[in-house]
């Protein structure tokens, strides 16, 4: 019997989360949302490119607030028949509430009555700080308010400021196609997406730094190659990858931003098969000019979303014939 689940996402990569969980077996998406997706699936998946996963314990509409959606549920229990008792053994839980992606405060007296309900029926015990397990109660714009048990670990944080959470580094590998072929990071700098290309089933990977200190870091990451270089002068055979990718700087060391960028863009198109692809992620404003005017590639596809607040795209350029 199929279970449903809610899994949530950067919003803007809608239709790359959807393409990847029609190829798990087994699985049917019920609904698209904005930056999540409601599906059943006959068992429980591990997405390393969600960022939250859950189990869906029950649905509720129409409701104006999370209070209103507490009271709802201490009305009608039915939801406590499809918590997973089998992982609540002398567990500790906290409820998370949010409203529109936001954590919210709400009625004391209706949460403790929520969770003496749980206890009683479970006999887990509360722990607001570091809890074994997670019940969120979550309501969208949509109008749906969802009560969800949280399953596995929530994507892994960047390392450091600017780099990448570890869900969307996985969204693109996957948009990059890296799977037996070569894979090449450019402007390389984030431990996190060299392992996403390795995890995708790439062939081989190396790394092309800009700073000779930012390799030594990178060399730990176990089947990757790093080299310190000029990626507008890259030491590779013409057709040499199968994939390019690269997360582009908020700051740029070159005088000339955009003509350095065309230059990187010409290299990875002289060393890219013809059947491979570019996949980079950076700052529209940065970019957009410098993408229309690659020669030879030609954008395919772009997934417009946020990171830290700036608008950002993932853009997808393939081969085509040199003016």
């Amino acid at each position: 019997m199929k279970k449903l689940y809610y899994a949530t996402f950067i919003p803007g990569m809608e239709r790359a989360v959807e393409g990847l969980l029609r190829r798990e077996g087994g699985v049917t998406i019920e609904r698209m949302l904005g930056g999540a997706v409601l599906y059943r699936s006959v068992r429980e998946l591990t997405l390393p490119y969600a960022h939250h996963n859950f189990l869906v314990l029950t649905q509720l509409h129409g409701l104006a607030d999370v209070d209103a959606a507490i009271k709802k549920l201490l009305s009608a229990g039915d939801w406590l028949d499809r918590i997973p008792y089998e992982q609540t053994r002398d567990k500790r839980f906290r409820i998370v509430t949010m409203d529109r992606d936001k954590l919210v405060p709400v009625n004391m007296r209706y949460l403790n009555m929520l969770e003496k309900a749980i206890i009683e029926q479970t006999g887990m015990k509360t722990l607001r700080e570091r809890p074994d397990l997670e019940l969120w109660i979550v309501r969208r714009s949509e109008g749906m308010t969802l009560l969800l048990w949280r399953l596995g670990k929530r994507s892994v944080k960047p390392e450091k400021p600017g780099a990448l959470r570890s869900d969307l580094c996985t969204l693109v590998a996957a948009l990059a196609r890296v799977g037996g072929k070569s894979a090449l990071n450019l402007l390389a700098w984030e431990e996190t997406l060299l392992r996403a290309l390795k995890d995708a089933g790439a062939r081989s990977v190396t790394g092309v730094c800009e700073d000779p200190d930012a390799c030594r870091p990178l060399s730990r990451v176990q089947g990757v190659r790093v080299t310190a270089g000029n990626v507008a002068n890259l030491p590779f055979e013409e057709g040499e990858m199968g994939a390019v990718v690269a997360h582009l700087p908020e700051k740029w060391n070159a005088a000339q931003p955009e003509a350095y960028l065309r230059a990187m863009l010409k290299e990875a198109r002289r060393v890219l098969r013809d059947d491979g692809r570019v996949v980079l992620v950076g700052a529209r404003a940065q970019a957009d000019n410098a993408l229309s005017r690659a020669p030879g590639l030609d954008v395919t596809d772009a997934f417009d979303i946020l990171l830290s607040g700036k608008k950002c795209s993932v853009w997808i350029l393939e081969k085509t014939e040199e003016a």
